[in-house]
């Protein structure tokens, strides 16, 4: 650990080093002045009150956030439907917040919205995320790339409007177990079976979307690691999520089965084949179609979505059993991430939102990745402002976003024309084709380079060229 930190106090004075500092300082700075602003506070809201209500009932927590009324609670966005670990994370904010408050006022507030300075506080997490995302894209562009290239790389993750909105101005928690899955597929590519199932696990027990990459990290290690390490990443995930989870797997009553009715509770309010998620359900009209009605003969919207997603996971397989480099284990993932969004049910505006680091990890040993990375940041943006405002002061029953700011108009306009919303799905779905297409033609040649592209974890201090050691490959 010593060692390490010399490494890292000396490689913060390289030139290399300085530059990345300067860009995390400004990353750094242009969330905190975004933080505060009053509005989209509706589920950062529902965390902190998710995190209140742990600390005061732990061991039963999902069984008391759940009393109430199921359609009530998600208008109010108070189901507790995420997973154990992004309810710890909250508890623990919310109790270091309540016990440094009390210092200076006996009756802290609560609400988000009332206090500029909690909501800082909540985004701080998914704040460090992009920070971190950061600093893996910088390091590992620089194995392969110039520093200039490097650093317009980082920079374009940092200003991402995309990005920013779903952090530091929404709050949502994806980059936190984005972060999880970028450092688990490192770990992958180093074949450390162990802590790559550990990584994994946490990033599912954040949000559980991430569970399509599972096979996939399996599949590589098996291919290039051997039988035994996938079996070891195999047991840690298991292990992982068994631990994490232990406090609520507690007899006579786990409240792991109050979690799971609830999220299943949440999803049946909407069970449609797409929620706000603008692909290819939504670009066909079928948005609104109920994922267990037969669509095609017997096959339903969610059978069929899921069938889909299995041919794309095979193209997946196929490129990673050939080629076991960095560059194609993140456009593989990649790929996994946008067939998810665009072919499986129940899609949300920001599930698309994984994909971007992840094209943007692959462009650094192939550049043909960056239209993809360009496109998914677009789309990305526009559906979460599309979404967002559709629910600009909707009627009664609906959740106002609050943006601070006068969007009645644009909001009628959403409201009643659909045809921008398409051109957005018609893109995504353009997007899914063209990667399948370009990672399918990139396995008749493959440069001996792209091997290096994440082949090691960022370590400071590391020369540039000791990316020149590619992954080599393991047993078959």
């Amino acid at each position: 650990m010593a060692e390490r930190l010399r490494r890292l106090v000396g490689w913060s004075q390289t030139s290399d080093g300085k530059r990345l500092l300067a860009l995390l300082a400004l990353a750094l700075g242009v969330r905190l002045v975004l933080a505060p602003f009053h509005g989209f506070f509706h589920d950062l809201q529902a965390y902190v009150t998710w995190g209140r209500l742990l600390d005061h009932d732990f061991f039963h927590f999902y069984t008391v956030a759940a009393s109430t009324d199921v359609l009530t609670a998600t208008k109010y966005g108070y189901m507790p439907n995420y997973p154990p670990l992004t309810v710890y994370l909250y508890g623990l904010l919310d109790g270091a917040y309540i016990a440094v408050a009390h210092l200076f006022t006996p009756q802290p507030t609560l609400s988000v919205a009332a206090s500029p300075l909690l909501a800082v506080y909540m985004k701080l997490p998914v704040c460090a995320a992009d920070l971190a995302l950061v600093g893996i894209i910088y390091t590992q562009a620089r194995r392969l790339r110039s520093r200039r290239w490097a650093t317009i790389a980082a920079a374009s993750y940092v200003f991402s409007p995309t990005v920013l909105f779903d952090g530091a101005l929404w709050g949502q928690s994806d980059a936190l177990s984005l972060l999880a899955i970028v450092v688990a597929l490192l770990y992958t590519l180093r074949h450390r079976g162990v802590p790559a199932g550990v990584l994994f696990a946490a990033a599912v027990l954040f949000k559980p979307q991430p569970f399509v990459f599972g096979p996939l990290i399996l599949f590589y290690l098996w291919r290039w690691a051997g039988g035994s390490e996938a079996v070891r990443a195999l047991a840690a995930m298991a292990g992982t999520g068994l631990a994490l989870c232990l406090p609520f797997l507690l007899p006579p009553h786990p409240e792991i089965l109050v979690f799971l009715r609830t999220a299943r509770d949440v999803a049946l309010v909407r069970p449609f084949a797409t929620l706000d998620g603008y692909n290819v359900w939504w670009f066909m009209g079928d948005m609104h179609t109920n994922v267990a009605r037969p669509l095609v003969g017997p096959l339903s919207a969610m059978v069929i979505g899921w069938l889909l997603f299995t041919l794309v996971a095979l193209v997946v397989a196929i490129g990673l059993w050939r080629d076991p480099s960095g560059t194609r284990l993140f456009l593989g993932t990649a790929l996994l991430a946008t067939a998810f969004f665009d072919v499986t049910t129940l899609q949300r505006d920001r599930y698309l939102f994984p994909a971007l680091a992840l094209f943007l990890l692959a462009t650094i040993g192939d550049v043909r990745a960056l239209l993809f990375y360009a496109t998914a940041t677009v789309t990305t943006f526009l559906n979460m402002a599309m979404a967002v405002l559709v629910n600009v002061n909707p009627p009664a029953d609906g959740i106002p976003s609050d943006p601070g700011i006068n969007l009645n108009a644009q909001s009628e306009y959403f409201v009643h024309h659909g045809l921008p919303t398409l051109a957005v799905a018609a893109v995504n779905v353009w997007l899914l084709i063209m990667v399948v297409f370009v990672y399918l033609r990139s396995l008749a040649a493959r440069p001996a380079a792209l091997h290096a592209v994440g082949s090691r974890l960022p370590v400071a201090g590391a020369p540039a060229d000791a990316a020149a050691a590619s992954v080599a490959p393991g047993h078959g």
